[in-house]
């Protein structure tokens, strides 16, 4: 049989090993996507503490030249910065053609969905749970066994956990009482997709560079680990961008030079938008909108007014977590995400040198303060049409906003009263909205009337969704962790029907 896998992030990555585990003799395995080469900067593969004042410098005017200014500073991958969607009206969405795409940029940060979350799903965690099990031990994932049980009844932790410096040790450890009677909080390690273990050449060391790229490897990279199987032969890989798909026995892959590529079965994971993109164009539906919600995220600092406390490890991603569960089962649950104040905010907006100079000063600030995120649950989501217009250009449109604000205020508002009577203080700040979470789920989702596919993502006769425009709700938590294990469901038991 040939199989082919549309999209290089980690859906892609998932499905693919899914199909080599499970391949026959005479299976072909062909990856499509789109390979640029953006050229590579000085300091890829160098740790940041290395790195001369004019060569940051240098980098961080390249930055604010794509992406801006504003706070906060853009999460990058060496230099490179995701794109936005082309033909937004109302809203900048982010995508990336680099090879690996969003994945790029993605945290690291790790959590299945709790069984509640997979409701209008035509299977539960149930039947997940050994898929999320095969994903984490394929990518890797530290935290601490045995917490957030109350949610999530499984452990998928394999390393040991992410140091946390002492101040949010300090935080989580006042944590954890019912002070609110609207939610209790539940606290604990982030599950995050990093290598933590002793002696390997691959294993963080807490240089502070996250949000940079991982000069180490030490951070998951299904782009990395793809280009890995195509320098060893195992895959196939076109470097192409796909215009649409022809269903049939032999299913055709139209490419946007007017070309064709035809196999037995093609699996969709260019993300929720890229794929709904290409099955709109499949469909030849033009003007008819289809609906991908964003789950929507706030920013705010926690201020620390106790005895000093020393700044620890230096790893910018969060490395605590809170999830509000609300009492009585009354709505879905909240995720707070805890994070040291990171260097790059005093690097990205001060000449190096001056960062330097203020360095003991800035210090004494990341002793004091926390950087915190809120995601709500997507049944309030921000929500996007997608449609194709008369030129069969894909248009986007916001068409709702701002209705996830009363139920993050009341998740803020119980953090506050949990916090009262320790030295933690949240400021009455106006909420700070991110303009987007990029976690994008539907288009083509489970449950949908005017769009229906089965279980495992069929929308055409011999193409499979294997990423998020399949989820028909987007929960507090990051999705990547179960894109790809259902993307890894999905190609499994498709290969193991089409070699019956």
């Amino acid at each position: 049989m040939d199989y082919a896998v549309i999209g290089t992030g980690p859906a892609a990555y998932a499905a693919i090993e899914a199909l080599l585990a499970n391949a026959t003799s005479g299976d072909t395995v062909l990856l499509v996507g789109m390979r640029p080469d953006p050229p590579r900067i000085a300091l890829e593969g160098r740790d940041p503490r290395s790195w001369t004042p004019d060569e940051a410098d240098a980098l961080h005017r390249a930055l604010k030249a794509r992406g801006g200014r504003g706070f906060p500073p853009p999460r990058s991958r060496f230099g490179d910065l995701p794109e936005h969607w082309p033909g937004s009206h109302s809203v900048r969405l982010f995508r990336s053609d680099r090879f690996g795409g969003l994945g790029n940029f993605w945290s690291r940060l790790i959590a299945p969905f709790a069984p509640g979350d997979f409701r209008g799903w035509p299977f539960g965690y149930d039947e997940l749970e050994p898929y999320y099990r095969k994903v984490a031990e394929c990518m890797g994932i530290s935290g601490v066994a045995g917490e957030f049980q109350e949610r999530y009844p499984d452990s998928f932790v394999n390393r040991p956990p992410v140091a946390a410096p002492p101040l949010l040790e300090t935080l989580v450890n006042r944590l954890g009482t019912d002070r609110d009677p609207d939610y209790r909080i539940h606290v604990g390690h982030g599950q995050i997709a990093v290598e933590t273990r002793d002696g390997r050449d691959d294993a963080c060391v807490y240089c502070g560079g996250c949000f940079y790229g991982c000069f180490r490897g030490a951070l998951f990279d299904s782009g990395a680990r793809l280009e890995a199987l195509i320098a060893r032969g195992r895959i196939r890989f076109l470097d192409a961008r796909v215009e649409r798909v022809v269903p049939g026995p032999r299913v055709g892959i139209v490419l946007r030079d007017g070309t064709r590529v035809d196999v037995d079965r093609v699996f969709l994971g260019a993300g929720a938008i890229g794929t709904s993109e290409i099955v709109l164009r499949s469909f030849g539906r033009r003007g008819v909108p289809v609906y991908v919600d964003d789950n929507e995220m706030y920013n705010f600092p926690i201020l620390y007014l106790g005895p000093r406390l020393e700044s620890g490890p230096s790893f910018p991603i969060s490395t605590k977590v809170a999830v509000l569960v609300p009492a009585w089962d009354r709505g879905p649950a909240g995720e707070i995400k805890f994070a040291p104040l990171p260097t790059i905010l005093f690097d990205y907006y001060l000449p190096a040198r001056m960062a330097r100079r203020l360095r003991p000063v800035t210090d004494r600030l990341r002793q004091r303060m926390v950087v915190a995120q809120l995601y709500v649950d997507g049944a309030t989501a921000a929500r996007h049409a997608l449609y194709l217009d008369r030129d069969n250009v894909l248009r986007i449109e916001n068409v709702r906003r701002h209705h996830s604000d009363f139920r993050a205020r009341r998740m803020i508002r119980a953090l506050r009263r949990n916090l009262a009577g320790t030295p933690f203080l949240v400021p009455p700040f106006p909420l700070t909205k991110v303009s987007s979470s990029a976690h994008y789920v539907g288009g083509f989702s489970f449950g949908s009337q005017a769009n229906p596919i089965d279980a495992l993502g069929q929308v055409l006769d011999g193409v499979h969704i294997i990423d998020s425009a399949a989820f028909p709700n987007t929960p507090s938590q990051t999705l990547t962790f179960t894109i790809m294990a259902y993307a890894w469901r999905t190609a499994e038991r498709v290969h193991a029907g089409a070699s019956e």
